[in-house]
């Protein structure tokens, strides 16, 4: 079933279209990219603009990346390149962030052997460079091996009823300073038996100035991080806030995240089935039964 974010729609009626299927995995920005599935290759999906001074938004929508690296000589051996991801921004330039993405029932599966350097398996499920924002409702990733579920150099990010799990070196590793929201959000970072495997469900740059805003999310089915699932290669632990209010109603985040705005929920894994996380454009949303760790319709307070 294919569902559209109806702000992205309204933004991008005249952005260059990527639609089913086309010649090349490179897209010029501004681009919509729509009910679209790749397999294999170096990147699923590559943004790219021509000019970093122009329109560098970019929306992916109904988009399914799956096994990039599957189709390359012995990746396993990192013999073609150090580098895959289901989706990537090309750097313009170090410190040069320009990229706008905006995500909406967005599927990426990986699967990579386990990380051992960044020289033969810097391998993530999206790499973002040159990226100053990233909005993504109802992303799902199913990673395994590898780097990073999202290296994101994003200045900001809000990652909105996103359900992103699998065994990496980290689940989300944040540069810049933010703000970056987790909300209604499950991050899971385990080994295949369900038991813990010591990696970091989230990473900063520099700990001293990240900033990192929570509201009803889960981290390997707490309602908090554990401090030993946290690192930062400089500075101390990163600045993260447990929210008293939901942002959702507060008007903190991107308006593609209203109501009015944000599509009835499906499960992009099973077609045609409702979603196991999500909000839908009706008076109820989705929230976390802290006790199972599952997720639960409950009335939206007003």
């Amino acid at each position: 079933m294919s569902v559209t974010n109806s702000w992205i729609a309204k933004n991008f009626s005249d952005a260059r279209v990527y639609e089913n299927s086309w010649s090349s995995r490179k897209l010029e920005t501004p681009f919509w990219a729509r009910d679209a599935e790749r397999n294999g290759g170096k990147y699923c999906f590559e943004v790219r603009t021509d000019d970093h001074n122009r329109d560098t938004r970019a929306a992916f929508t109904n988009v399914k990346g799956l096994d990039p690296g599957k189709f390359l000589t012995n990746p396993n051996a990192g013999s073609n390149t150090a580098y895959y991801a289901g989706i990537k921004t090309n750097s313009v330039g170090k410190g040069v962030n320009v990229y706008d993405l905006f995500l909406s029932h967005v599927l990426l599966e990986t699967n990579y052997p386990d990380f051992n350097s960044y020289n033969t398996t810097n391998y993530d499920a999206m790499t973002l460079d040159s990226t100053r924002a990233l909005y993504a409702e109802y992303l799902t990733i199913r990673a395994q091996g590898g780097d990073a579920a999202i290296d994101n150099k994003a200045n900001y990010t809000q990652l909105v009823n996103c359900d992103i799990r699998g065994p990496v070196h980290r689940t989300l590793r944040f540069w810049g300073r933010g703000p970056h929201y987790i909300v209604n959000t499950r991050l899971e970072n385990l080994k295949p038996d369900g038991s813990s495997n010591g990696n970091a469900l989230i990473w900063a740059y520099n700990g001293d100035t990240v900033d990192i805003r929570v509201w009803n999310s889960t981290f390997d089915g707490s309602p908090t991080l554990s401090p030993r699932r946290i690192k930062a290669d400089r500075g101390g632990t990163p600045k993260i806030t447990y929210l008293d209010k939901n942002p959702l109603l507060t008007g903190a985040l991107h308006p593609m995240f209203s109501p009015e705005n944000t599509p009835e929920p499906v499960d992009p894994t099973v077609p045609d089935t409702p979603a196991t996380i999500g909000a839908t454009i009706s008076r109820k949303y989705w929230a976390i039964d802290m006790q199972t760790a599952s997720f639960m319709h409950q009335d939206r307070v007003r």
